[in-house]
């Protein structure tokens, strides 16, 4: 869809329901503007996406300041930053936001919400379904250090060169420059949009420049006349330059929102699908892990009982618990008590001369040596040489060539 179709409604037209402008991707105007019933302007519409230019007066904007990085919260803060600077109570008012620039400031447009609704509800009893809305003055173009005046019908939208942005009436039998002496007294360069008929109707004066506000004059020569009227400017701005859209929050276009979701629909339904995947995969592991722990809980207390016949069922000790102690203490045991004793005694051997190991036991973290040596005095070297964890016991001396003991070893090596 590269045609867009401005529809400007309501209008000071008593003899039209709005005004129409059909414009292509790059704001060219098909044709002259239409002026009718809303009838004619859905069949005019047909095929383009519709954007509905309100009046100036109705659309109020401001520049509140917020907080750096307000990031979600603006259309929460903005109605509070206002609030002092509002005459309606801001529950009836309708903010839509731009995005907040680096100063803080946030672009804000605002509305009736009674406004707002009564028009989009006539706009869809007629068929037409806008997809942006902005007031006049939204739409109107902003030259930096120039002051833009444009006319529609009985009305001039004033861009000002400070930024200022307002639209006042224009007085039957007044100037333009008559209408805005009491508005704009600011001089310097100056830019007039208005159509050939309007211009000239209203003027009457025999120098163009006559119809400037006092002190200003004329960017490019004399007045830009529009050939198809405000519309084709509004055009311009509203495909180039983009302004806030009213159109946002609760009033955001069903179509925008479903297709959104078309484009997301096909990667939404695959991360869907990845997790109901995962989430299945993991139940039938825990189910199968549950139902395996059960059956080994059954074999064990099989096994006890087999082991112990004589035992009371009802204070029967939890069989797992049982047997993962055993396997903690004896893999303590291997990597701790057993092997640190063996490299402890036989580190002591090596080191005593005359000492042989005999037999060796070991049961309940700790190990017996039966030691055999010379004499009594080589098994204490022994000992000695162990460590702290050693105590030597039932010593015995054969005959004078010949002792021997036993050695226990307490846990690993010290």
């Amino acid at each position: 869809m590269s045609d867009t179709f401005l529809l400007r409604y309501p209008i000071d037209d008593t003899d039209a329901e709005c005004a129409w402008l059909r414009v292509d991707a790059t704001a060219a105007a098909h044709g002259p503007a239409g002026r009718g019933a809303f009838a004619d302007a859905a069949v005019a519409a047909a095929g383009a996406r519709v954007i509905w230019i309100l009046p100036g007066d109705v659309v109020a904007l401001a520049q509140p300041q917020l907080p750096p990085k307000s990031g979600k919260r603006l259309a929460t803060l903005v109605p509070f930053a206002l609030e002092d600077q509002l005459a309606a109570d801001f529950d009836t008012l309708h903010f839509a936001t731009g995005r907040q620039a680096e100063d803080g400031t946030v672009e804000t447009a605002l509305i009736d919400r009674a406004t707002l609704e009564v028009g989009l509800a006539t706009l869809t009893a007629h068929a037409l379904a806008p997809v942006a809305a902005y007031g006049a003055l939204q739409v109107t173009p902003c030259i930096p250090a120039t002051t833009v005046l444009l006319i529609e019908g009985m009305r001039i939208h004033v861009r000002a060169a400070d930024g200022a942005a307002y639209c006042t009436d224009l007085i039957p039998g007044r100037s333009t420059r008559q209408c805005l002496s009491l508005e704009l007294t600011e001089q310097g360069p100056c830019v007039l949009y208005t159509t050939s008929a309007s211009f000239y109707a209203r003027e009457g004066v025999a120098s163009p420049d006559d119809a400037l506000p006092e002190g200003c004059v004329y960017v490019g020569g004399g007045p830009q006349l529009l050939e198809f009227g405000p519309l084709q400017k509004y055009a311009e701005v509203a495909l180039r330059q983009p302004p806030v859209n009213l159109l946002q929050g609760s009033y955001t276009p069903s179509g925008q929102a479903a297709a959104g979701w078309a484009r997301w629909r096909v990667a939404a339904f695959v991360l869907l699908a990845c997790v109901l995947l995962n989430v299945l995969a993991s139940g039938v592991d825990l189910v199968l892990a549950h139902r395996q722990s059960a059956r080994l809980d059954t074999a064990l207390h099989a096994a006890y009982a087999q082991a112990l016949p004589a035992a009371d069922p009802a204070r029967m000790p939890a069989p797992r618990l049982v047997v993962e102690a055993r396997v903690r203490r004896l893999m303590g045991a291997g990597h701790d008590g057993l092997i640190g004793a063996l490299e402890a005694l036989g580190s002591a051997v090596v080191a005593t001369p005359g000492a042989t190991v005999k037999s060796i036991q070991y049961h309940d973290g700790a190990m017996e040596a039966i030691i055999t040596a010379a004499d009594l005095a080589t098994l204490n070297q022994l000992q000695q040489a162990v460590g702290p964890a050693a105590r030597l016991a039932g010593v015995s001396t054969p005959d004078a060539q010949h002792a021997e003991g036993r050695l226990e070893i307490n846990g690993g090596a010290p």
